[in-house]
C-alpha cells in the first residue's frame, strides 16, 4: 500500500481517514504586477 509522509512520520495511505485540502494560491489579473497601487508581496508571510 502507498505511504503518505507526515510531519510525524510516514503512515500507510488508508490511516488519515477523512482530511481537509489546504490549497495555496495568487489569483491576479494580467498586468496586476504593474499596477502602483498594489502593494508588492510580503515574502516574511510568504517564506513561514
Amino acid at each position: 500500500m502507498t505511504r503518505i509522509n507526515t510531519v510525524l512520520g510516514s503512515i500507510s495511505s488508508g490511516d488519515p481517514g477523512i482530511t481537509l485540502v489546504r490549497e495555496h494560491c495568487v489569483i491576479g489579473f494580467p498586468g496586476w504586477e504593474w499596477d502602483p497601487l498594489c502593494e508588492p508581496p510580503n515574502r516574511e508571510i510568504i517564506e513561514l
